[in-house]
């Protein structure tokens, strides 16, 4: 059976996951019965899916860029970066 990984996060990149999952809990708090069903589903086919090798090695890309995203708004705060 074929296996695959997702790479590592690093600091910035899980205060990033944090925020994406903050705002996902603040439209789940302001969602209705309909979307709130929407939202179950995609939770429910985005695990089954993130199990899958093949997916995964589509989405390898991923944690690349959620940890370029984390060191560059640290940088940002840093004020080693301007936009």
């Amino acid at each position: 059976m074929a296996t695959a990984r997702l790479g590592a996060l690093t600091a910035p990149g899980g205060i990033v996951v944090t925020a994406y999952f903050g705002a996902i809990l603040l439209a789940w708090k302001s969602a209705g019965k309909q979307d709130k069903r929407r939202m179950l589903g995609g939770l429910a086919t985005g695990a089954v899916l993130g199990i899958l090798p093949g997916v995964v090695l589509l989405l390898d890309w991923l944690p690349d860029t959620v940890n370029t995203a984390g060191a560059t708004a640290k940088a940002f705060f840093e004020g080693q970066v301007r936009l």
